[in-house]
């Protein structure tokens, strides 16, 4: 008949668009399960890359040790496993070594650069604000030009800031501690575990209750341990010399020593005031 039409063949037509999602599914569902087994085996995979990669480092050195020797005339080679031993006690000696060497001029540097965070962001600012002759060359609106200044100083002050608590951070390793001094000559040792690290809307922590006798805190610096020195200078560059362990260990709360009592003197500096102090 004429008006009689053959009914549409619908699986054929929807097969292919159904197995094309299937496979979207299998896809999706196999680069998930893909991530998650990475993000479970993270640091097993991590120390199977860390160790194959000193292995590839060390295998070499082990070569050498066993490289035979004369001693008295007679041919000696150490065996693999007193080879691979002589190397790890090479290493583990010249970290050690490193370590004992490096830490406390690293930890007087991350002082400095704490105590000196403020310098830092106030020439990042000056160095911002020296843009604005490039903007009248450019004869950029003044609504953009001060949405760019602003946007510029905002990022700076962040990273400054992201900086000094990464620094502070770092600081506070065991057995470090914070030097303080006055202008009028106290001095007080603070450990770093004391002083708590807060972002960038906290409201800060008093190291120091200073009064008339006291004078402004002038100057900070860490000291790795006990064993180090700690210099104390004044503003014209007079210089006192003091072992770390000499200096009472006190709390934030405390009001610190005189440094007279501590080098048992009348007179310090002939009445200058100090001007900072840094750590060796």
């Amino acid at each position: 008949m004429a008006g009689f039409m053959a009914p549409e063949d619908t699986n054929e037509a929807t097969s292919p668009r159904t197995r094309t999602a299937l496979q979207v599914i299998v896809i999706v569902v196999a680069v998930a399960a893909a991530g998650w087994l990475l993000f479970k085996l993270g640091t097993v995979v991590l120390l199977l890359v860390v160790a194959a990669s000193f292995a590839y480092v060390v295998a070499p050195l082990v070569r050498l040790a066993e490289q035979p020797i004369r001693i008295a005339g007679q041919r000696r080679q150490l065996s693999r496993g007193l080879a691979i031993g002589l190397v790890y006690v090479v290493i583990l000696g010249g970290a050690t070594a490193g370590t004992v060497i490096l830490l406390p001029t690293v930890t007087a540097q991350l002082g400095e650069a704490v105590s000196q965070a403020p310098v830092y962001a106030e020439s990042f600012r000056v160095w911002a604000q020296g843009w604005s002759r490039y903007y009248e060359h450019a004869r950029l609106p003044a609504e953009v030009r001060d949405g760019i200044n602003r946007s510029a100083l905002q990022v700076g002050d962040a990273a400054v800031e992201y900086a000094r608590g990464a620094l502070v951070a770092t600081s506070h390793a065991k057995n470090n501690f914070g030097i303080l001094v006055t202008e009028k000559g106290h001095i007080k040792r603070i450990p770093m575990s004391d002083i708590p690290v807060q972002g960038r809307g906290g409201q800060g922590v008093q190291l120091w209750k200073v009064t008339k006798v006291t004078g402004m805190v002038s100057g900070f610096a860490i000291a790795s341990g006990e064993s180090g020195d700690v210099d104390v200078y004044t503003e014209r560059g007079k210089r006192l010399r003091l072992s770390a362990k000499d200096i009472p260990e006190t709390t934030r709360a405390s009001k610190g020593a005189d440094l007279k009592q501590i080098i048992k003197a009348a007179d310090l500096f002939g009445g200058e005031n100090v001007a900072g102090v840094t750590t060796s």
